[in-house]
């Protein structure tokens, strides 16, 4: 099969690994009169959590990800001679916004001559989150801007986005939605958890972690309704954050004022919210918990963003609320997936308003906290059939999209629409 060539930047002696493509060859001390690490990557691209610099390995897995396309062959600038697609590949949400002014002035004059003369096109990878197209952001604008700047033809420019609500021509740019969640957890689990309550803490099991402004107010309504201790909750150090962050209203500063004298909020069998623990599934925190609080990272509107958060419990079979998007239940279903609606109010799904969209699910948990242990025992008996479908389908979905190679199926269409226009 033909191979599809994709283009790398120079060698870089720091890196020890090309340069991420975008990024500036002089670590912006020519663009913006100071250094910076690459303004598409993070901190914690550079660094590990203890301080430490990646190895050019993971540096590589950065600028040439293996999860893409199994016929994709990188060449660099000194032997692309032909077809090529440059993908520029994010993981610094903020990137859009810090490299406004700077746009595509970092590629390379060759490849932007090969796109502007229809011998390449530009592929920006943002799969790992999903503010882009929400309301209030104008990531596709800042796009469409650094695409007018550099004279590039329209429809060279392609986007794909965690917002699974973006699929369409956007200006001069195509913007195409991409799951890239699935593969994080590679264990594969071949029967559902069992409900097992140890203490009084068997109701909902939620990983906030990041205390975002969603899940602080998500807990505060958890303190108000009486049911903050009848669940395992991690909750981080709330001065991640400036307090402006937060919009507190008069009533509920006792319980704000709680959370942050209090945070983080671990639980036992992960005492430490350090270190990332999304590619991490602890079985006995499911084996406690009656139900699972998928605390995704957005409840923004006119996005849906599925996460690891979201797979983990499918994937070991265990009932869920989602604290995401409004429609996020409904996405799922259109997956194939079924929901719990026969025991849970799911009419939160269809509200516009993310405060009345957690009101409503704290209220369903209130419900479910009169119910005795054994109750919920059997409640969760006959849920079975419904983790036990979810689970099976979610593995058959993940054979057919990921394969032997797990290489994600949607990045590898994508990526064959791209060169079958280029050719």
């Amino acid at each position: 099969m033909e191979k599809i060539i994709c283009s790398l930047e120079e060698w870089d002696s720091i890196l020890d690994y090309y340069r991420p493509n975008g990024s500036s060859k002089t670590w912006y001390i020519k663009e913006l009169k100071k250094i910076s690490r690459p303004l598409m990557w993070g901190d914690w691209d550079i660094f590990t959590e203890d301080g430490e610099m990646f190895s050019s390995d993971y540096y590589k897995g950065k600028v040439c990800p293996p999860i893409y396309h199994k016929n994709i062959e990188y060449m660099t600038l000194d032997n692309v001679n032909n077809k090529h697609i440059y993908i520029i590949n994010i993981y610094n949400m903020s990137f859009f916004v810090d490299n406004y002014d700077i746009g595509f002035k970092c590629i390379s004059e060759k490849y932007l001559d090969d796109i502007k003369n229809g011998k390449s096109k530009i592929l920006l990878m943002l799969t790992l989150e999903g503010y882009s197209g929400s309301k209030g952001n104008n990531d596709l604008d800042i796009i469409e801007k650094w695409r007018v700047e550099s004279n590039l033809p329209d429809g060279s420019v392609y986007y794909g986005t965690g917002n699974q609500l973006i699929n369409q021509k956007y200006k001069g740019i195509n913007a195409v939605p991409i799951l890239d969640f699935e593969a994080w957890n590679s264990e594969k689990f071949i029967s559902i958890v069992k409900y097992e309550p140890l203490d009084d803490k068997n109701l909902y099991l939620i990983y906030n972690r990041n205390p975002r402004p969603h899940r602080v107010d998500f807990s505060i309504r958890l303190l108000k309704n009486d049911i903050f201790e009848r669940g395992l909750l991690s909750l981080g150090d709330m001065n991640y954050y400036d307090d402006k962050t937060y919009i507190v209203e008069e009533h509920n500063e006792q319980q704000f004022n709680f959370l942050k004298a209090n945070a983080p909020f671990t639980i036992n069998s992960k005492p430490n919210l350090y270190y990332n623990l999304a590619c991490d599934i602890t079985i006995s925190d499911y084996e406690r918990t009656f139900v699972s609080i998928i605390s995704e990272t957005l409840m923004d509107t006119n996005t849906i963003f599925i996460s690891e958060k979201t797979w983990k419990p499918i994937m070991i079979g265990h009932p869920f609320i989602m604290l995401g998007n409004k429609h996020s239940l409904k996405f799922l279903k259109s997956l194939g997936y079924k929901t719990f609606d026969k025991w849970i109010d799911e009419n939160y799904d269809e509200l516009e308003d993310e405060n009345e969209r957690r009101e409503a699910i704290v209220k369903e948990l209130k419900k479910f906290s009169e119910f005795s242990v054994n109750q919920l025992i059997n409640i969760r008996l006959e849920m079975n059939e419904i983790c036990e479908y979810n689970q099976k389908h979610f593995y058959d979905l993940y054979n057919k999209k990921y394969g032997m190679d797990n290489i994600n199926g949607d990045i590898s269409t994508l990526i064959d629409k791209i060169w079958n226009e280029l050719i």
